[in-house]
């Protein structure tokens, strides 16, 4: 089981799918490859990650056997509600301000069932307990893309977290 790790009583909240092959080895969210990317698009936008939480929808890696190899899927909605109720003691240990789901899994989960990345990002919705929350493209999708799609989906990403560094000052400022 992978549990999410970071400040407790965080503003920012950073959620998303589920544990990925290294995270599983590790114990930590967002370590592997994703995980740089993330924290490269953090840290360019003045975002520590030491003073966020960051965690998955689920706590075990979801996988799917191919070829005698076992890969990365998206959660099932049966594994989402199993981890619930690991998602409602970090909200209640957390209380962020802010949410950020990286992926459609998370954003369904704790934004709307509905909700389709292309729509939603950019812009800030009443999530769980009415915190607002945004949704972003998953940094792993981004190395699934071709190079014009990869730029082009990264490019949106980093402004996605931008709006959310820029929400963030915004309640840093008012404290």
């Amino acid at each position: 089981m992978v549990f999410g790790e970071g400040r407790s009583l965080s503003t920012l909240m950073i959620v998303g799918e589920g544990p990925g092959a290294d995270e599983d080895a590790q114990g930590r969210p967002f370590v592997g490859r994703a995980g740089r990317l993330l924290d490269e698009v953090l840290s360019a936008t003045d975002i520590d990650r030491d003073d966020v939480w960051v965690t998955n929808i689920v706590r075990c890696r979801p996988v799917a056997k191919r070829d005698n190899n076992l890969r990365n899927r998206a959660p099932r909605a049966d594994e989402i509600k199993a981890c619930g109720i690991w998602m409602d003691q970090e909200y209640r240990f957390v209380s962020p301000q802010l949410v950020l789901c990286l992926g459609v899994t998370p954003a369904q989960a704790l934004i709307s069932r509905q909700f389709k990345i292309s729509e939603g990002r950019g812009k800030w919705h009443a999530g769980r307990n009415d915190v607002p929350t945004t949704a972003t493209y998953h940094p792993a999708y981004i190395f699934r893309l071709g190079v014009d799609d990869r730029k082009s989906v990264e490019s949106q990403m980093r402004e996605d977290l931008q709006m959310v560094a820029d929400r963030l000052g915004t309640i840093k400022h008012a404290a």
